[in-house]
């Protein structure tokens, strides 16, 4: 039986891997290898995740962070983070 993947909120793809909003008690991010289906990572970001997008190297997450917005980069190989403002 697979385990529940479910996502809800933005995605983003580039290459063979999907990025997403993760299920969680934390604001996460996770990303799956289209390919064979498997998570590679599962990244905390600074807040519910508004908008995504990719590119090969990086992946940029628009956070809600309490009363302020905040944009984030993650590698896309391991999901640390790249920086944030």
């Amino acid at each position: 039986k697979i385990k529940d993947r479910s996502a809800s909120g933005p995605m983003a793809a580039c290459g063979k891997r999907l990025y997403y909003p993760a299920q969680g008690e934390k604001a996460q991010i996770a990303c799956t290898d289209t390919a064979d289906k498997k998570q590679l990572w599962i990244s905390a970001v600074p807040g519910r995740v508004r908008a995504l997008a990719a590119e090969e190297d990086a992946i940029y997450a628009w956070c809600d962070a309490g009363d302020k917005s905040v944009l984030t980069a993650l590698r896309t190989s391991k999901g640390d983070s790249l920086w944030t403002q």
